[in-house]
């Protein structure tokens, strides 16, 4: 965290980069597909989609850090093609996940099943291995790593803004605050209620907030310019 952004960055890139190998993991439950799973297709109506839309906020979350990154890059003209590069490789990733785990899983399956994808890391075997979802989880820290640290590092830096606080010291609160919360036992049950919650909020937060945000720059700019062309009038 003391070394910034550029730290946090170089983080997230070896981490993805030393992850990348788990897709070719999809190869071990593809062979055991039913693709009779997935039909009939089609059969959802549109609000249906648009709830379980809703219930997958929680796993789509994460692009709404380039609020707080965007003003400390240097090149922005090209920031927005390589966001979508980035937005649309997440988006297929996810995509293939999805789809081999409807064709994978049954309808009651899926239901009974919490961690999916860890699941299907069970079926994977090799000679030297016993139980490879171990090591899987061990390289799903280094995705889940980046993202702690660019959530902490905008965190410390909007308080430190906020409060004019140092951000060293803003940052040994917050990870304190964090640690004392570890302490305490959660349930699955209180886990699943807490993930809803945040899913709810980080809706409202990651959507609806940029576009009031949006709203009121237009207005204050209207406003600001009918000002100034008051002003222009009267030295006139």
């Amino acid at each position: 965290m003391n070394g910034g952004l550029r730290t946090v960055v170089g983080v997230s890139f070896f981490s993805v980069v030393l992850s990348l190998w788990l897709i070719l993991l999809l190869a071990y439950p593809f062979q055991f597909t039913n693709w009779d799973y997935l039909f009939p297709m089609f059969e959802a109506s549109i609000t249906e989609m648009l709830r379980g839309a809703k219930q997958m906020t929680f796993t789509v979350i994460g692009f709404e850090i380039i609020y707080v990154i965007y003003p400390f890059l240097k090149e922005k003209d090209r920031v927005h093609r390589h966001m979508q590069y980035g937005l649309g490789f997440t988006t297929l990733l996810y995509l293939a996940l999805m789809v081999v785990s409807l064709a994978y899983f049954s309808g009651g399956q899926l239901e009974r099943t919490i961690w999916g994808t860890l699941s299907l890391f069970k079926i994977v075997r090799f000679p030297f291995i016993e139980r490879f979802e171990y090591v899987a989880i061990t390289f799903w820290v280094l995705l889940i790593l980046p993202n702690l640290m660019l959530y902490m590092w905008a965190a410390t830096r909007g308080i430190s803004r906020i409060f004019n606080k140092k951000e060293q010291k803003v940052s040994w609160i917050l990870l304190a605050f964090i640690f004392l919360t570890l302490l305490y036992p959660l349930t699955r049950v209180q886990i699943n209620l807490f993930n809803d919650y945040f899913a709810k909020g980080a809706l409202y937060i990651v959507f609806v907030y940029p576009l009031l945000l949006f709203g009121a720059v237009l207005i204050k700019k209207k406003f600001f310019r009918k000002k100034d062309e008051a002003n222009a009038q009267k030295n006139e």
